[in-house]
């Protein structure tokens, strides 16, 4: 297959997804996104830098033990890992950063960016197209999930102050890991329970995301101040 027709299945899903959740919102930097979306890209190249030297110490051995503790460090913490130095490095220690919207809009264009070269690379190695349309609402569809309420938590942790801003921080990458090692495992043999992972995971990810869009919208709004104050117009000299 032409790698300019592995390119734009590989982006497709990353486009709509783009779409699906920024439709009605307006509030992040387009010029931002992009660059989380490239950098997010790039983090793969890290990935795989890290990935072979770290599985060479884990244990190898065919029970469900290792196979949990293989998954969680090599796939949960690894991949989350890279998307969130992408997220940090993109948009999160950017000035114009402010809450948990950003947050999630920028988690999400992070986890496209990752899956995007994810999904070019598994349809040019095996020729096949539909992979764009499978990946696009299952694997594509994760990343971002996971790394959407992996901003959220960012975000939401960037207005708090001492103790609840780390347990904001530190809450978030745990949540991503867990639910990201639960879907690997549970796509994987021996338990191969994929009905679990796209009938159960993707959908709470999906609910978990609209729940907290919503709440960073309220916490939005509660910021603003009333359009009813007077201002108090510039001096001119």
């Amino acid at each position: 297959m032409p790698i300019l027709s592995c390119l734009l299945l590989g982006l497709a899903p990353a486009l709509f997804w783009l779409w699906y959740f920024r439709r009605d919102d307006e509030g992040a930097d387009p010029a931002l996104s992009l660059r989380v979306f490239l950098v997010g890209a790039a983090s793969t190249a890290l990935l795989l830098a890290i990935r072979p030297f770290l599985a060479s110490w884990l244990p190898n051995a065919d029970d469900f033990a290792t196979r949990l503790l293989r998954t969680a460090l090599l796939v949960g913490v690894l991949e989350e890992g890279v998307k969130l130095d992408a997220f940090l490095l993109g948009a999160f220690l950017h000035r114009s950063f402010r809450g948990p919207l950003d947050g999630i809009a920028y988690g999400i264009a992070a986890g496209l960016g990752f899956a995007t070269v994810e999904n070019v690379y598994l349809i040019a190695r095996t020729g096949e197209p539909n992979l764009a349309l499978i990946r696009g609402v299952t694997a594509t569809f994760a990343h971002v999930g996971f790394t959407g309420l992996l901003g959220f938590g960012f975000g939401v942790g960037q207005l708090k102050r001492g103790v609840p801003r780390i347990a904001w921080y530190l809450g978030s990458v745990l949540v991503a890991v867990s639910l990201h090692t639960a879907y690997a495992i549970c796509i994987k043999p021996p338990l191969d329970l994929d009905y679990l992972a796209i009938l159960g995971i993707l959908p709470a990810l999906h609910i978990a995301l609209l729940g907290a869009r919503r709440f960073s919208v309220r916490c939005s709004l509660e910021s603003q101040p009333l359009s009813g104050n007077p201002t108090i117009p510039e001096s001119r000299s």
